[in-house]
């Protein structure tokens, strides 16, 4: 045996959007083979589990696979901040020089890059969003933005404050709900290169982001269509969920050690407070579980009194009858961070913009199947172009 079978499960409203003079499950459907009526996937023989494939996940940043070289172009926002978009050099002459400070493949562009300059092309334009604490390094990013660029797409992940080693320059950090740095830079892009397509992806907390900033933009998003991988629809549901399991008290423990490096790194600027007054860097820095984290620092800093108050007005299914563009979802049920009680089942079939998709296996964004292959990206990559 080379793995497990998966069994693929699509969920929709019963009036769902036209695309191209076709119902949207009907267009995804024709141009996937991977999700018709009766499709599965092989997982790998060695992660019969979600929480095996969540753990390999986290752990296979194998610099063998999915080689992409990024062009960070710094952006000022609004407050202040300064954001890192890390747009992606398809094919590196060379001229290209990494910048070690930066992560691996990555080097900081010139004002005169090709990358930035305003073009009235139509190409296919992918936003993509990482998880929490993640960045354009992550391996589920990388293996997306591989298949996205078979589809000819060109591509820019937006690093969230802090992360993929960017600079925090104002005490504002990033938060499931906060929009601003998206907002922005859609603004941005939508100048520069005004007849694109455009589609937004956000994996795992930016799959938050992204949830929120679609469902408060509607139709003015900016974008044609958009995917959302692993999100904890319900945060609150997902973190009680969480904590109930060894496996994700081991992970919310994990997850506080890598938010606490972020701020511990920029603890000057952090220390000069934000819009809430109670948060508490030291607390911080020591949390032992992500919760402990969120109660120190996210919540009070993102203006609400606690973590439990931040989980329930932050979760991105109070927006998401506001999504108002095609948008593919995907989803394992054995996933054990972004738990299956959280999964939209209902909400989906109120909205006639989603298509869920979800498998049996596959874990936090995982899917592996055998010899290092995942199922995911040929989705994602398949799905958005026949959008197109």
């Amino acid at each position: 045996m080379v793995g497990w079978r998966s069994n693929v499960h699509l969920t929709f409203s019963d009036d769902i959007v036209e695309v191209k003079g076709k119902k949207l499950n009907e267009l995804l459907v024709e141009n996937c083979e991977e999700i018709a009526p009766g499709a599965s996937y092989i997982s790998a023989f060695s992660l019969p589990t979600g929480t095996m494939q969540t753990v390999y996940a986290g752990a296979s940043e194998s610099a063998k696979f999915d080689l992409i070289h990024y062009g960070r172009e710094l952006i000022k926002i609004s407050d202040g901040a300064i954001v890192a978009l890390d747009h992606v050099i398809a094919e590196p002459d060379e001229s290209f020089k990494g910048d070690p400070k930066l992560q691996a493949r990555t080097m900081i562009l010139g004002d005169d890059s090709p990358l930035l300059k305003p073009s009235d092309d139509t190409k296919k334009f992918a936003v993509i969003l990482h998880g929490l604490s993640g960045g354009s390094h992550e391996s589920y990013v990388r293996a997306t933005i591989t298949a996205l660029l078979a589809k000819d797409f060109e591509c820019v992940v937006l690093n969230s404050r802090g992360c993929g080693r960017s600079d925090v320059v104002v005490p504002q950090m990033f938060n499931a709900m906060w929009t601003k740095d998206l907002t922005e830079t859609m603004k941005l892009l939508k100048q520069r290169y005004p007849h694109r397509k455009m589609f937004g992806m956000g994996f795992s907390l930016g799959g938050s982001i992204m949830a929120n900033y679609l469902g408060e933009t509607g139709e003015n998003c900016g974008f044609v269509g958009a995917a959302i991988i692993a999100n904890p629809w319900d945060i609150s549901l997902s973190n009680i969920e969480l904590t109930s399991s060894k496996f994700g008290v081991w992970f919310s423990e994990y997850m506080a050690k890598g938010l606490a490096r972020i701020i511990k790194r920029h603890k000057g600027v952090l220390s000069q407070g934000g819009p809430g007054d109670g948060s508490d860097i030291e607390r911080a820095i020591h949390a032992k579980y992500l919760t402990d984290f969120d109660d120190a620092f996210t919540a009070p800093r993102g203006g609400f009194h606690c973590a439990s108050e931040y989980y329930r007005e932050a979760s991105s299914i109070r927006k998401i009858f506001g999504i108002k563009v095609p948008t593919v979802i995907i989803h394992s049920t054995d996933d054990p961070i972004a738990t299956r009680h959280s999964i939209p089942f209902s909400e989906v079939k109120h909205n006639p913009y989603l298509f869920l998709v979800t498998t049996d296996l596959g874990g936090h964004i995982g899917w592996f199947e055998p010899f290092n292959g995942r199922w995911f990206p040929r989705v994602l990559a398949k799905c958005l172009d026949a959008i197109a």
